[in-house]
């Protein structure tokens, strides 16, 4: 008892089905997401612990080798140069020219400089003797003030410091107080 072919539109709007879904996943296929990139802790640690590892051994053979004598090129960033469009590219190439100037005179008074230390070096050792000498005549004046203070004192009072009490006291003074004079800690 199935109605005729033009009867099917009156079934379908009587009997309210709802629409066949599945055609419409047919026609519209959602893309599948590639794999995540999250990784392990473990696998991260891992990975850093191999590149440490690698740079170190790259770090060791250049080291072994300027030991040896070989000359190891280092590996500079290639400059990529400035676009033929760049406005005012001219001046800006005689700018880099005028560093790249500057950088070498640098360089070279770098080279220069040792000369220049070892003879400071030599000035300062003779500065440094006589530095000495002059710090052995303020020593001595020195113990003459102290030796003159104890004699017109009647009381010589030693301040310790509470941390090393033991370490802070002189000795020298405490000898050269005489008996009638008072010392107080």
């Amino acid at each position: 008892l199935l109605p005729e072919a033009g009867d099917r539109s009156e079934l379908s709007s009587s009997s309210r089905v709802p629409p066949n879904r599945s055609a419409d996943r047919s026609i519209k296929m959602v893309k599948k997401k590639g794999k995540s990139k999250r990784t392990t802790l473990k696998q991260k640690y891992k990975i850093e612990r191999r590149v440490k590892e690698h740079h170190r051994k790259l770090g060791k053979e250049a080291r072994r080798k300027r030991r040896a004598g070989v000359e190891v090129p280092q590996r500079k960033k290639r400059d990529p140069g400035i676009p033929n469009a760049w406005p005012h590219k001219a001046s800006l190439l005689e700018e880099i020219a005028r560093a790249r100037e500057k950088m070498e005179a640098r360089k070279a008074s770098k080279k220069q400089r040792p000369v220049e230390r070892e003879a400071k070096a030599a000035e300062k050792s003779a500065v440094a003797s006589e530095a000495d000498e002059a710090s052995r005549r303020t020593a001595r004046a020195y113990g003459r003030d102290v030796a003159r203070v104890v004699e017109r004192s009647d009381v010589i009072l030693e301040v310790l410091d509470a941390r090393d009490p033991t370490g802070s006291r002189s000795r020298k003074v405490e000898a050269s107080v005489a008996a009638p004079k008072r010392l107080v800690l």
